[in-house]
């Protein structure tokens, strides 16, 4: 009996329990909300997360952008979220929920915007070949005198070679390898959608005369500010480089300027940078035998009048501190005053006063190269003035760069301005202009390449036993401007004078820069119209003192180099979707190129009065040359891009 009482206790208790769990539910109803997710276009966005804000109650919209939520609250909040989508939220009050939620497109989209071909903005998941893009921060954060150097080691696949010749010397950047044995393998750069010049135009490309050996003056890209750059992309795949024909036969690199920064009134930005070098390395050069041959040596006059001294092989004594004559020994002038051997030599050769040379300690001198190089100084300043509104922005900023070589006397200045200018007029026409005046300049930028006017080829054949030191003082006594002071004189020219007299100085004043307009009919047809033009004026002066090895009479000559190069081009676009899942973006345009060069150089082969540089001091009849190029390229292109679910594209260019 109490084991019945008990199971029918069970029974009722049961009963109970389940009365109770159907009263709360009751009291609790479920409350159903429904709604759709729509974009900025009013199409669907299916796979958007719906979660009841400090609950873990979810729900995800459908392919038609719709969701259903159950949840037993009336007064609650609904974020809802999708990737490449600001996140929306929702305050539901006393149960009512829109019927339509829309989207904003964050700002931070899926695809990265890249700018790629024509100054077009894309999304990089959209792009069907290989691009990479490079942030200003990575050209920036250790500033160098050419923009190109910074982008070693900053993007996959791409060789970069610095310049041989030291301060401002041009940089080689390969993208897609060699492509050409006789022609330029550099890829074509294209500042704001528009190309401007890389060319290095050297002094000895039009030489048909009596020349000078090569001076490398820079790559035209070098010239550009990086603190003016916003973004650099670089086009790799041959679909993405299509756009702007053979000259983009070994890639694009595209330049973006920067823009005003969305600021309440005026914003400035500032930066400096102060940068020390020096040598690293030298040849491993042999420190046992001195100048001279079958281990004999000895210093008469540097052209041969004493043992072995006009030549410039090491197969001389061993450096061992024996007592040679040698050129920087002492010796008694005609009138009784000390002199160095060098300039008695030259008294030799010039009057017949025939003077002993006192012999000094023959012994190595390890660091006679090293010692002859100086710490270089690198100063850049920069500084942005810079304003933004919803109608539009303007940025005005100033470059200063002061560059002082390791090599004694080699410099490079240079100083810019650009300027930036973008205009909303109405919601249909936008303005952008963009313009920098750069002076580039030196007084001096040394020569490479083989031959003794390039300080470092002459190093190769200076005995070890010479004291660098000595030649500082590079002009014979009493003859200065006329007769240099050396260890020889048949074959090497005094470093120091190469240097300091031998000058190779340039004055380039360049401007570049475009203006276009974009015109939207509809929110998916849109027209653009742009020009842009690079011209620059270089001058150059090359020096040549008396004694030069390869002058004795010296010269003078001045280069003329005019560069203008314009770009015109229209572009239609139109962009739209077929349906929820494709979209297209279509688009055909034409350009004309005009480009113009003229060149012009004279020269005086010998100089009638010596460290006088003019083309009135010639004591021969002046060479020279003259010539004038021309080049026009009209073209029609047009792209295609569709887009299948942001998932599948298709790229079809033509030109």
């Amino acid at each position: 009996m109490p084991n019945t009482m008990t199971y029918i206790l069970k029974i009722k208790l049961g009963i109970l329990c389940l009365f109770l769990l159907f009263s709360a539910r009751a009291l609790a109803q479920l409350n159903t909300y429904r709604s759709t997710v729509v974009d900025q276009e009013n199409l669907p966005v299916p796979g958007a997360t719906v979660q009841e804000v400090g609950t873990q109650n979810y729900a995800v919209t459908d392919s038609n952008g719709e969701f259903i939520i159950e949840t037993n609250a009336e007064n609650f909040e609904l974020r809802i979220s999708f990737i490449g989508f600001e996140p929306v939220e929702i305050a539901v009050s006393e149960g009512i929920l829109p019927e339509r939620i829309e989207f904003k497109t964050t700002a931070i989209e899926l695809g990265e915007a890249v700018i790629t071909a024509l100054g077009i903005e894309r999304e990089s998941q959209t792009m069907t070949s290989s691009i990479e893009t490079i942030e200003p921060r990575q050209l920036t954060d250790v500033p160098l005198t050419n923009v190109v150097n910074s982008l070693a080691g900053q993007v996959a696949g791409v060789q970069i070679t610095n310049g041989s010749s030291g301060v401002g010397s041009s940089s080689r950047i390969i993208i897609r390898g060699e492509n050409s044995l006789s022609g330029s393998n550099q890829p074509l750069f294209v500042l704001d959608g528009v190309p401007i010049s890389n060319e290095m135009i050297s002094s000895d490309l039009f030489n048909n005369g009596p020349g000078i050996q090569e001076v490398d003056y820079g790559n035209g890209i070098a010239e550009i500010n990086p603190d003016d750059i916003a973004s650099m992309t670089v086009l790799k795949g041959p679909g993405s480089a299509a756009l702007y024909g053979s000259r983009a036969a070994n890639g694009v690199v595209v330049i973006n300027t920067k823009r005003g920064a969305k600021k309440s009134g005026i914003g400035v930005t500032t930066s400096s940078s102060l940068t020390f070098e020096g040598l690293l390395t030298l040849p491993d050069y042999q420190n046992v035998y001195g100048g001279g041959s079958n281990g004999q040596y000895e210093f008469a006059d540097g052209a041969g009048g004493g043992v072995n001294d006009g030549g410039i092989s090491s197969f001389g004594p061993l450096m061992d501190g024996r007592l040679i004559r040698q050129f920087d020994g002492p010796s008694i002038a005609a009138d009784g005053t000390i002199v160095r051997g060098g300039d008695v030599a030259a008294r030799t050769m010039a009057d017949g006063n025939l003077t002993d040379i006192s012999p000094t300690p023959w012994l190595a001198r390890p660091n006679n190269i090293r010692n002859f190089f100086e710490t270089g100084v690198t100063s850049q300043h920069n500084v942005a003035i810079h304003s933004a509104t919803e109608a539009g922005n303007l940025r005005l900023s100033y470059s200063n760069l002061r560059n002082d070589g390791i090599l004694p006397n080699t410099n490079l200045e240079r100083d810019g301005v650009a300027f930036g200018f973008d205009r909303k007029f109405g919601n249909k026409l936008t303005v952008h202009a963009y313009g920098n005046f750069i002076n580039s300049r030196s007084e001096n930028r040394p020569n490479l390449g083989y031959g003794f006017e390039n300080v470092m080829y002459g190093f190769n054949w200076t005995g070890r036993q010479v004291n660098m030191q000595s030649l500082r003082n590079y002009w014979q006594a009493g003859r200065e401007d006329e007769q240099q002071f050396n260890q020889n004189y048949l074959w090497v020219t005094n470093p120091y004078l190469t240097l300091f007299e031998n000058t190779n100085s340039f004055d380039k004043k360049r401007v570049f820069g475009n203006i276009s307009a974009n015109y939207g009919f509809t929110q998916n047809l849109s027209l653009r119209l742009r020009s842009g033009v690079d011209t620059y004026a270089d001058q150059r002066e090359f020096r040549r003192a008396f004694s030069t090895i390869s002058k004795p009479f010296g010269s003078f000559r001045r280069d003329d180099l005019n560069f203008l190069e314009i770009n015109k081009d229209v572009l239609l676009t139109y962009k739209n979707r077929l349906d929820e899942n494709w979209k297209y973006e279509v688009s055909a345009g034409a350009n004309r190129m005009d480009q113009k060069m003229n060149y012009a150089f004279a020269e005086a082969a010998q100089l009638a009065v010596p460290g006088v540089y003019t083309l009135a001091n010639s004591r021969a009849p002046l060479f020279g040359r003259s010539e004038a190029f021309r080049k026009r390229i009209n073209s029609l292109y047009a792209l295609a891009n569709f887009g299948y679910r942001s998932t599948l594209f298709i790229d079809l260019n033509v030109r």
